[in-house]
């Protein structure tokens, strides 16, 4: 396994991402944004090994600008939290004698520090089987549960669980949920969900809403759901 990888997107994700593989490979940084310093772009590009860690909105923008850039044999990994939607971008895009792997890391960095069940998502959407394991095995001795699914039952999965988490979350903020002096445990719990997902951007959650082609219907059912119980209110 090649031992210098290079990132592009350097967000608060992208900032865990290094910390995580500082201890085991030699890390280049590329982020057009970051007011941290970076590593040059084709420094980055020129890297066997690349993850990208950009916004589930800027990925298609990225992926077109890179692609031609990219060597041949390099292994492109991408961490969004939805899969069918850039698993697609990527094999529309990458050149044929690009690797991709597909994973989303079930953490994030307000998670990563107390989370004790440190999971990831991974798929080898067009990978050699040797290459795929070795980085099976890799994320397997880092302590990572590997989860190895399709993009489409990842997206499936991740709307019922990461997608309405936000969803309640956000909804949370908008009514102003805040402490009171008799907080339950369940309550405070749900302040904690509010919390955590309020310290994510606003992009993320509208991306999470708008690139996974199952949380619109997902919402609806929570909704309906919602609607149905105030009926049984109302009526009892």
């Amino acid at each position: 396994m090649n031992k210098t990888i290079g990132i592009i997107g350097f967000g608060r994700f992208g900032q865990l991402w290094k910390k995580i593989l500082d201890d085991d490979f030699d890390i280049k940084v590329y982020d057009s944004q970051s007011s941290l310093s970076t590593d040059p772009l084709d420094l980055v590009l020129a890297q066997e090994i690349l993850f990208l860690c950009v916004p589930i909105r800027s990925f298609e923008k990225i992926i077109q600008a890179i692609a031609t850039r990219i060597k041949p044999n390099t292994t492109v990994f991408d961490v969004c939290s939805v899969k069918v939607y850039t698993t697609d971008l990527m094999k529309t895009y990458l050149p044929s004698t690009v690797k991709i792997i597909a994973t989303h890391p079930m953490f994030g960095p307000d998670s990563y520090n107390t989370d004790a069940d440190l999971r990831i998502m991974m798929h080898s959407t067009r990978c050699d089987e040797d290459s795929f394991k070795q980085w099976v095995s890799y994320f397997t001795r880092k302590k990572f549960s590997v989860l190895e699914m399709t993009p489409d039952e990842h997206d499936q999965f991740a709307a019922k669980s990461q997608g309405i988490t936000h969803f309640i979350g956000r909804t949370l903020h908008a009514m102003k949920a805040s402490p009171t002096p008799i907080d339950t445990k369940g309550y405070s719990e749900l302040l904690e969900v509010m919390q955590q997902t309020c310290n994510d951007s606003w992009e993320l959650f509208m991306d999470l809403q708008q690139y996974n082609p199952y949380s619109s219907s997902v919402i609806e059912a929570f909704d309906t759901a919602v609607n149905n119980i105030k009926k049984e209110i109302k009526d009892e």
